[in-house]
C-alpha cells in the first residue's frame, strides 16, 4: 500500500515512548525575512497535528491518545485525553477541536471539544468512521460513514444528530452552501450534492478505479474534482453549486491531492506524474499550481528525489510554500515560491520533518520534527526574488 505523502499526515514518529510539553525558545522579534520561526515546543510520539484555520490555535496528538491545544504563541491552552483517536481536527478559532479514528473497525467513537478543553460530546458513531468534516462556522461537524453521513448541530453546550442516507462509502465531505453537503463516494465512485434531508440534486458518475479526489472552498461556493481517466491520466475540474463545470485541465498522473485557496483564486495538484519510455514506465512526484482568476497563470515543479509537499497556499494564491527533501539536502528545506513559481526564500528546517500542516489562509506552517520539536513558521510578506 502507498504511503500518502501529502503534508506526511498520520506520520509516526517510532522510536519515542513519551508525551512531553515543555517550554521552547520564542521568536518575538521579526527579522527581514519572509519565512519566520515564531516558537519551537519540545514533544515526542506525535501522530497528528492540526492548525485552525486562522492559526490561532494548534492541536497536537499523540500515540496514547492526548490531545495538547496550544495557542499561537505556543502555551498550553488545555489538555484532554481521546482515547484510541488517531486524528485530530482544529476548527474556527480553535473553538471545536474534534478527535478521531479513520476506518479503524474497533475505534468508531468521535470526540468533540471546546475551546477550553471541555468534553461536549463522545459521538459513537454506528458504523466505521470513513471522512469527516467541519462546517466553515464551526458549529457543524459532518462524519463519513459507509451508506451515511452523521451531521451534527451545536447548540450550546449539545449535539444534535442528524442521519443523511447516500450509496456508497463516504470517503469524503463537505459542507456546501445553503445546509447542503457534498458526499464523495467509493464502491459507486460518485459525488453528489444533496441536501440534509437526504435529496440528490445533481449527481456525477465516475468510471470503476478512477479514484477521486476533492477539495472544496470553506463557504462550498467553488469545488474541485480530480479523477483518473484511461491511459494514466488525470481529469480535474472545478464545479459550481450548480454542479456547472467553470473549468478543466489533463495531466498524465495518478494519486491526486488538492488544495483550493479559500477565495478560489487558485488550486494546489500533488499528484504522481507518468514517464513512459519504451520499455518501461514510472511515476514521479509533482506538484501543479493553477490560477483560477482572470490571469490564468500554471506552472509544475517536482522530479525523483523532491517531494513536492505543499503546506501552505496562500489565500489568494500568491504564494506556496513546499517542502524539499531531496537526497541531497541536509537538513530538508521549505521554499517559499511566488505566484510565478518563482523561488523566493528558503528556511532550512533543524531537522527532518515527520508531519507538516497548514493554517487555511496559508499564513501559519506547524511542522513537527525528527529531534522531538514542534516548530511554527508563519509567512511573512514576500520580498521580490533575488
Amino acid at each position: 500500500m502507498r504511503v500518502r505523502w501529502w503534508l506526511l499526515s498520520g506520520a509516526v514518529a517510532t522510536g519515542l515512548v513519551a508525551v512531553a510539553v515543555a517550554a521552547g525558545r520564542d521568536h518575538a522579534d521579526r527579522p527581514a525575512c519572509p519565512l519566520v520561526s515564531r516558537w519551537t515546543r519540545s514533544f515526542t510520539n506525535v501522530i497528528s497535528l492540526s492548525l485552525a484555520p486562522d492559526g490561532s490555535r494548534l492541536a497536537v496528538l499523540s500515540a496514547y491518545g492526548t490531545i495538547t491545544c496550544l495557542d499561537r504563541a505556543g502555551q498550553l491552552a488545555w489538555q484532554q485525553d481521546a482515547p484510541e483517536a488517531t486524528r485530530v481536527l482544529a476548527g474556527p478559532g480553535g473553538r471545536l477541536v474534534v478527535a478521531y479514528a479513520p476506518r479503524r473497525p474497533l475505534a468508531s467513537s468521535v470526540w468533540l471539544f471546546d475551546e477550553d478543553g471541555r468534553r461536549l460530546a463522545e459521538i459513537a458513531a454506528p458504523d466505521v468512521v470513513q471522512s469527516l468534516a467541519l462546517a466553515g462556522d464551526g458549529r457543524q461537524v459532518a462524519i463519513g460513514l459507509r451508506n451515511a453521513v452523521l451531521v451534527c448541530q451545536r447548540w450550546g453546550d449539545h449535539f444534535d444528530t442528524l442521519r443523511v442516507p447516500v450509496r456508497g462509502a463516504v470517503a469524503q465531505v463537505h459542507f456546501g452552501p445553503e445546509r447542503t453537503l457534498y458526499v464523495l463516494t467509493r464502491q459507486s465512485d460518485s459525488l453528489r450534492r444533496c441536501k440534509l434531508s437526504g435529496k440528490t440534486l445533481w449527481k456525477l458518475d465516475f468510471a470503476s478505479e478512477s479514484e477521486p479526489a476533492m477539495a472544496c472552498t470553506p463557504d462550498g461556493r467553488l469545488l474541485v474534482i480530480a479523477s483518473r481517466v484511461e491511459g494514466n491520466g488525470l481529469l480535474i475540474r472545478t464545479l459550481l453549486p450548480s454542479g456547472k463545470v467553470a473549468w478543466e485541465t489533463r495531466t498524465p498522473g495518478r494519486d491526486p491531492v488538492l488544495r483550493l485557496a479559500t477565495d478560489g483564486s487558485a488550486l494546489l495538484v500533488a499528484y504522481e506524474h507518468c514517464l513512459a519510455h519504451e520499455e518501461y514506465t514510472y511515476f514521479e512526484r509533482r506538484l501543479g499550481y493553477f490560477s483560477l482568476g482572470e490571469e490564468r497563470i500554471a506552472w509544475v515543479k517536482g522530479g525523483p528525489y523532491t517531494v513536492a509537499l505543499p503546506a501552505a497556499l496562500g489565500a489568494d494564491g500568491a504564494w506556496v510554500v513546499t517542502l524539499d527533501v531531496k537526497r541531497a539536502l541536509r537538513p530538508p528545506q521549505f521554499r517559499l515560491l511566488g505566484r510565478h513559481g518563482e523561488r523566493r526564500w528558503i528556511y532550512a528546517s533543524a531537522a527532518p520533518v515527520l508531519i507538516a500542516t497548514s493554517s487555511l489562509d496559508g499564513r501559519f506552517v506547524a511542522a513537527c520534527r525528527s529531534d522531538g520539536v514542534i516548530e511554527l513558521i508563519e509567512v511573512m510578506s514576500a520580498p521580490h526574488p533575488g
